[in-house]
């Protein structure tokens, strides 16, 4: 057997042993205190990655860094959703010694650890649970143990609550790996300022990424390494006023400016602003936004994408915004006008979007249902064939990925889209975002929004609306499969 060969069976029985550890990870494993937290961005610090080895290290009974109680121990980790508990326990599956498992233990690659409940039974004794926050304090109301992890901040304090009287029995450990965004995080801070909690925290620097005894940064999946020149790039990757939380894990993002500072209306060659339109087939799309009136306008977004090597590319073709009180009916038509200025029909679309339901006063209502009706008697008003049920409006803020934070990842995808596809260095491979110049309401939205709660926000839902199933993934089966070509 080769020495390389020797050297991947040693890490596949025991990759913790041969783990090369960044600063903060190892100043976290190395801290022996009870109640721990561990805050960075995401992706880079392995927060999640420190976390799960450090129950590791407990439930064996074994720590390089620090003595830990002998087992049986009995622990358990704490997710906030359930797409992120089967993250958290592939993650974990691929850190532990498979031979120091009880037999009884079976990971099933995109399930999870077999088992109504889920848990990790140890040859020593000791089991790991993997619960979930959503359960609330009762999913560990009924258990002693001698530690916690939670990864992310449990979605009410009362939770965390339960989870210190939990181990006060045993006295024993709790620790929190976390970014600070779409959970509450006050009651953390003061448990930091009180001296209850200690913590650990870093920002994202060329140093931060360099493992402790190492002098090269770390390696990216694709081979690149994480140097500052790549590190600057990720980082034009995020909006800049979160970036002080997605990527240092701050505790507060950025005072708010202008959200799409990245969008160039300028006209001139390489803005965004073009009569750029999409060549050979492409997906079309609608958004809209319920409302009425200047600060709460109707509106919707005519887009088109296409998928290039692998990438999105936006077209931002037409717009509808209405000025003044306008009923359902009005919506509609001017919906369908907008699709007739392309020489397009409603059932082209492959995606139709809209908010849900809006309701001025006891009178004035609106919501999809209503809508789709108006488009459907605008198309027989004119004695043009009206679009099929199928096509009709979906809902957005439902199903996959809508939960809390989910418009900061619609926002997230829209900059990304104007970044454009860039190499480490900066430089521009290719354009992903156009806008036709006729969008004039859609352009001053995006030039002028500052993330506030005005006439411009609703545009800026309606685009992100029609583009909801690329920022989601959504693997549910579209309105329309058919690739359209510009006539």
């Amino acid at each position: 057997m080769s020495a390389l060969a020797a050297y991947r069976r040693r890490l596949e029985r025991d990759p913790l042993r041969h783990m090369p550890w960044l600063p903060l990870q190892h100043a976290f494993l190395s801290d022996p205190r009870k109640f721990l937290l561990l805050r960075a961005g995401n992706q880079f610090l392995g927060k999640t990655t420190a976390g799960l080895a450090r129950g590791i290290y407990h439930a064996r009974g074994d720590c390089p860094f620090y003595a830990v109680p002998p087992p049986p121990v009995f622990g358990a980790i704490v997710c906030t959703t359930h797409s992120q508990s089967i993250e958290i326990q592939t993650k974990l599956w691929n850190l532990l010694p498979k031979s120091e498992l009880h037999p009884s233990t079976e990971f099933i690659p995109g399930y999870g650890f077999r088992g109504q409940f889920k848990a990790v039974r140890w040859l020593n004794g000791s089991i790991t649970y993997i619960l979930t926050s959503g359960q609330g304090a009762p999913a560990l109301a009924s258990r002693t143990l001698h530690w916690i992890h939670e990864d992310e901040p449990p979605k009410t304090p009362r939770t965390h609550m339960e989870a210190i009287s939990r181990v006060a029995a045993t006295n024993g450990y709790i620790w929190m790996t976390f970014t600070p965004v779409n959970a509450p995080t006050g009651y953390l801070r003061d448990q930091v300022d009180a001296g209850v909690m200690h913590e650990h925290w870093s920002p994202l620097t060329p140093e931060a990424v360099i493992p402790v005894g190492h002098s090269e940064p770390r390696r990216g999946p694709d081979g690149v390494p994480w140097d500052a020149e790549y590190l600057e790039y990720r980082r034009s990757l995020m909006l800049p006023r979160e970036a002080p939380v997605v990527a240092d894990g701050e505790w507060d993002m950025s005072a708010e400016g202008q959200v799409f500072y990245v969008f160039d209306a300028t006209r001139e060659p390489g803005s965004h602003v073009s009569l750029e339109r999409p060549e050979g087939e492409f997906d079309l799309r609608v958004g809209a936004d319920h409302g009425s009136g200047f600060n709460f306008s109707a509106c919707g977004v005519l887009v088109g994408s296409q998928r290039v090597d692998g990438v999105d590319c936006i077209y931002v073709l037409d717009e509808y915004v209405s000025d003044g009180e306008t009923d359902s009916n009005q919506d509609g038509a001017g919906l369908v006008a907008m699709l007739d200025r392309w020489d397009q029909h409603w059932n082209d679309l492959r995606w139709a979007y809209g908010d849900r339901p809006w309701q001025k006063n006891d009178y004035q209502k609106k919501d999809n249902k209503r809508l789709f009706a108006a488009v459907r008697q605008e198309y027989k008003r004119r004695r043009r064939k009206p679009p099929t049920h199928g096509r009709r409006f979906h809902t957005v803020k439902r199903g996959q990925g809508h939960g809390a934070g989910s418009v900061s990842t619609g926002l997230g995808y829209l900059h990304r889209a104007m970044v454009g596809e860039r190499a480490p260095g900066g430089e521009l491979v290719r354009q992903r975002f156009y806008i036709q110049p006729g969008c004039t309401r859609v352009i001053e939205a995006l030039s002028a929004w500052e993330g506030k709660d005005d006439e411009y926000k609703h545009i800026i839902d309606a685009l992100r609306y029609a583009l909801d199933d690329l920022i989601f993934a959504r693997n549910q089966g579209p309105v329309n499969t058919a690739k359209l070509r510009l006539r």
